[in-house]
């Protein structure tokens, strides 16, 4: 939820006092979500680009 409302164009400090999450967690999860080593990486790109 975190990552949609602030691709959305909302502030991040907002963002995290809405999902009640330190910034540190959010920053940590958004670099493990971008990680390129992700085995299924293709497959989720893949998914997106179709959508």
């Amino acid at each position: 939820m975190a990552f949609e409302l602030k691709e959305e164009g909302f502030k991040l400090k907002e963002v995290l006092l809405i999902v009640v999450i330190p910034e540190a967690t959010y920053h940590y999860h958004n670099h493990r979500l971008r990680n390129d080593e992700k085995p299924d990486r293709k497959l989720i790109e893949t998914t997106h680009e179709l959508f």
